[in-house]
């Protein structure tokens, strides 16, 4: 029976609690493919990632849903290390991952020029708005980045065979989400649910809905939006920051 990548990342969560030097010891002999994650700051990542709710690295689970297909990472071995770290310390990387909200280009650029990394996850550009980072997926073979943005031709970026494109998915908070326990319709505390910040056409929608009660409309905690959705009849999802994609459609999916 295979692991999920839910359980991976708990995994991740329990490595990174294992002596730092003991794992790029580990990192630089391995014969493996070699995953490498900046982290967004020097404590734990994947810890933030998996308890924590609107940081800078909630990608743990687009990590590690690309790491595998099964669930099983046994010819991986990963590595995260804490926010500008000496990277020459590092022997190459198959896979460099960064948050290009925390990390600037050129400094991207200068990781990349030293350990010469096959593939990049270039995450949390929402919007598309950093062009700049063309000249850095150049020197690639194969680039992963959040949502389908094209860039205008004279960045050279435009329909690019080498650049592929993550779909939004689920977030940190839906990790413990769970398909049995159901409460028939007539039991549920709910007649409909959001979880966010009501804020622009967002509001005015939360607005005209609020005559139907009871409801449920504040930001959730970390792991706190299961409750909410198995004690709602449906679940409000406006569009996301981008366009009508959302993550919150995946999360009441799978809840």
């Amino acid at each position: 029976m295979t692991t999920n990548t839910l359980d991976l990342m708990d995994k991740f969560v329990i490595n990174e609690n294992v002596n730092f030097n003991a794992q790029l010891k580990k990192f630089n002999e391995s014969k493996k493919i070699k995953f490498l994650f900046l982290r967004c700051r020097k404590e734990p990542s994947w810890f933030v990632d998996v308890n924590k709710i609107w940081g800078p690295d909630t990608e743990a689970e687009y990590i590690t849903d690309v790491l595998t297909d099964d669930g099983s990472n046994n010819n991986i071995e990963f590595l995260s290390i804490p926010k500008y770290f000496d990277f020459r310390l590092i022997n190459g990387c198959t896979i460099l991952a960064y948050s290009s909200n925390e990390y600037d280009v050129n400094y991207i650029n200068h990781v990349v020029v030293h350990l010469k990394p096959t593939v990049l996850l270039h995450l949390s550009d929402e919007t598309g708005a950093r062009p700049e980072y063309i000249h850095v997926f150049n020197k690639v073979k194969l680039v992963y980045r959040q949502h389908k943005f094209l860039y205008k031709k004279e960045f050279g970026g435009e329909n690019k065979p080498s650049i592929k494109y993550l779909p939004l998915g689920y977030h940190s908070w839906d990790k413990k989400y769970y398909r049995t326990n159901h409460i028939s319709i007539d039991k549920k505390k709910y007649r409909w649910c959001y979880s966010g910040t009501p804020k622009n056409n967002r509001l005015k929608c939360i607005e005209k809905l609020s005559f139907i009660k009871p409801n449920f409309v504040k930001r959730t905690g970390a792991f706190e939006t299961t409750i909410m959705y198995q004690n709602s009849v449906f679940a409000f999802c406006p569009e996301g920051n981008v366009g009508l994609e959302t993550t919150r459609i995946y999360g009441a999916i799978f809840n």
